[in-house]
């Protein structure tokens, strides 16, 4: 730990879609992070710790399924073309997972960007929660991830990575932004330490 974690933690899910935790176009370790998730979730709704949820990654707004205009679209048709699938598997990509079970009172902040706090409410419901580190989990770690971390960073929160609840399709680009994020952004930690905090602050 290089930055004191503080007393009101909240944990934040990123974009961990229907799709991701689909085994049939999924990759075995997403798979394995979004179980991950779903556990500590629980023992964050245990100890009435915080949770809130993002969607609207790039699989989203790049599907040709989806019924967006093109300024709704935002960047990212600048680097991904647009492909040509249905509205169904558009949707997989942006509703959460049923693994994560998310309650009617944790926040679903739907992004345009990589990161969840660019033009977003997010850092509005951290503040009315008095939120002071966050745990961030999710997919994917090279891109929305690592976005969204490096922006809690610039906010001054005191960011935690579990690392076992991260994931990305590709295991070198997984490997290479988790350790620049532990050396520039944030504590990259295991899952337990991250439980015996929780329960330390509940």
């Amino acid at each position: 730990m290089r930055r004191r974690w503080g007393d009101t933690p909240a944990l934040l899910v990123v974009d961990v879609s229907r799709r991701c935790a689909d085994p049939d176009v999924s990759s075995p370790a997403v798979i394995r992070a979004v179980d991950q998730i779903a556990e500590l979730l629980a023992v964050a709704r245990e100890l009435d710790v915080p949770r809130l949820f993002t969607n609207g990654g790039k699989r989203y707004y790049t599907s040709g399924g989806a019924d967006l205009t093109a300024d709704e679209r935002g960047p990212w048709p600048l680097t991904t073309p647009i492909r040509d699938e249905d509205a169904a598997t558009a949707r997989a990509a942006l509703e959460l997972a049923p693994q994560l079970g998310r309650r009617a009172d944790e926040p679903l902040v739907t992004k345009r960007t990589p990161s969840a706090f660019f033009d977003s409410p997010l850092e509005g419901h951290l503040d009315a929660l008095g939120t002071d580190t966050l745990v961030v989990t999710g997919v994917m770690t090279s891109c929305c991830v690592r976005a969204t971390v490096q922006d809690a960073f610039a906010h001054e929160y005191p960011v935690v990575l579990p690392r076992e609840c991260v994931a990305d399709r590709r295991p070198a680009a997984h490997g290479y932004h988790l350790h620049e994020m532990d050396a520039q952004f944030a504590d990259v930690v295991d899952r337990a330490a991250v439980e015996d905090y929780l329960h330390a602050v509940a």
